[in-house]
């Protein structure tokens, strides 16, 4: 009996000690950059992708879809408006280190190529509960004019 209860307790202790992959910025990261890697392959991909980004990124990236829809009619996922959109790093990664704030809600993930020099970009991240997200800066959707030919709420029939 004693054994399966000290059995037990060891699985509740591996259990809790088990991160998520995206449980750290480097994890996120790195779960980040294969969803974007495998986007034009696996349709689930975009998903993936679009899910590490921290709320304010999505929200902007809903914006644009919102758009989007406004400009051509049809509804386009966010997933499928911001894949398109970003381009994956330029080169690859050598090593990557965490820079967390002292409350451990947000991130600079300074990421490095084997040219550390020239191969370097700062990836801010922000804590959102158990799990590490991606502060992209997404540009605002344009209030570029409609398409030509589309309609408009300002023509007479």
């Amino acid at each position: 009996m004693r054994r399966l209860i000290f059995a037990a307790m060891l699985g509740v202790l591996a259990a809790c000690a088990r991160r998520l992959p995206d449980g750290t910025p480097e994890g996120a990261f790195d779960l980040f950059l294969r969803a974007m890697e495998e986007t034009p392959y696996d349709p689930q991909a975009a998903g993936r992708a679009y899910h590490l980004l921290a709320p304010r990124a999505r929200d902007a990236i809903k914006a644009q879809a919102a758009r989007a829809q406004q400009i051509t009619g049809k509804a386009p996922t966010p997933e499928a408006m911001f894949t398109p959109t970003w381009a994956p790093l330029r080169f690859p990664v050598d090593r990557t280190h965490a820079v967390i704030d002292s409350e451990g809600q947000h991130a600079i993930l300074e990421v490095y190529g084997v040219e550390p020099q020239t191969q370097h970009v700062r990836v801010p991240m922000v804590r959102e509960g158990d799990a590490w997200r991606l502060e992209i800066e997404i540009p605002p959707a344009s209030d570029a004019p409609a398409a030509p030919g589309a309609a408009s709420a300002n023509t007479r029939p």
